[in-house]
């Protein structure tokens, strides 16, 4: 079932909201970023996230580069430091979660 999303727009990024994201919930999403920008985040929370289209490379923590594709999945903890480029249009769907906090 699909909750009452909100769409954003920020520069390189678009995301869909489509469930809590307050502290010690859960929250999910689907996300797009455009080819050839450079974005860097430090998650939040836990996420755990599904390559649906395009491919580009993800960085965690200044380790070697990934290589992602529709169908990866990858979860990272939160507190990561993350560098994305993709080549692509890029769109994952991700979950986040706020455990204990």
């Amino acid at each position: 079932m699909r909750m009452a999303g909100n769409t954003m727009r920020r520069r390189a990024v678009s995301f869909t909201c489509f469930g809590p994201t307050s502290p010690s919930r859960q929250g999910s999403g689907s996300q797009e970023r455009l080819p050839g920008k450079l974005i860097e985040l430090e998650l939040v929370a836990d996420e755990t996230l599904l390559v649906l289209d395009g491919s580009g490379q993800l960085q965690v923590d200044g380790g070697h580069a990934l290589e992602l594709r529709p169908g990866d999945m990858i979860s990272l903890r939160k507190g990561a430091r993350t560098k994305w480029l993709v080549d692509e249009a890029f769109r994952e769907f991700w979950v986040y979660s706020w455990m204990g906090a």
